[in-house]
């Protein structure tokens, strides 16, 4: 079922050129970066340590365990990406992507109270979606692993979101500045 889909998801001209340019905002760099930002702002914005460190918590714990499981199985990638070093099993740009989009929708309509849960739990599948299909696009991984990398980052995501919603408060106390 892998090599199916994968001939099916494999771009080539114009789309290729777009995967390509897209795939880099599921990279670590632009990912560490928005997590860094996120806190910042979600702190500025009112939200407590646990709750505002929530994105950046998520994104690291998804990257250890991507790191654990891709080692654990090995998995070789298809022939477009062999030239990369890591193992295929589960992309590490799906579930880091994943992981931090999924836990910035369930933390920033606590900070924009326009902002539904449902509108940002959208805005997260999208991004989420679009760096997997970049992934597949680009012949650098199987669509199975694609699909256990938007499992793992969303199953991190709302564990890490529910652990830090029970370990302290939403909103950060107030100091009387």
């Amino acid at each position: 079922m892998d090599a199916a889909l994968h001939d099916v998801f494999h771009a080539s001209g114009v789309l290729r050129d777009l995967a390509a340019t897209l795939t880099r905002l599921g990279g670590t760099e632009v990912l560490v970066a928005v997590a860094v930002v996120s806190v910042y702002l979600l702190r500025r914005a009112g939200l407590g340590w646990w709750a505002a460190g929530t994105p950046i918590a998520s994104l690291w714990t998804c990257a250890l365990l991507t790191s654990f499981l891709k080692d654990l199985t090995e998995r070789a990638r298809p022939e477009a990406g062999m030239d990369l070093s890591s193992a295929a099993f589960p992309s590490g740009h799906a579930s880091n992507t994943t992981a931090l989009a999924v836990a910035l929708a369930l933390v920033v309509p606590r900070v924009i109270p326009a902002m539904s849960r449902r509108t940002a739990l959208t805005a997260a599948a999208v991004v989420s979606l679009t760096i997997g299909w970049t992934r597949l696009a680009l012949g650098v991984h199987w669509t199975t692993d694609v699909l256990a990398g938007w499992v793992l980052g969303t199953a991190v995501a709302v564990a890490v979101h529910r652990g830090a919603r029970d370990r302290g408060p939403i909103t950060a106390p107030n100091t009387g500045d």
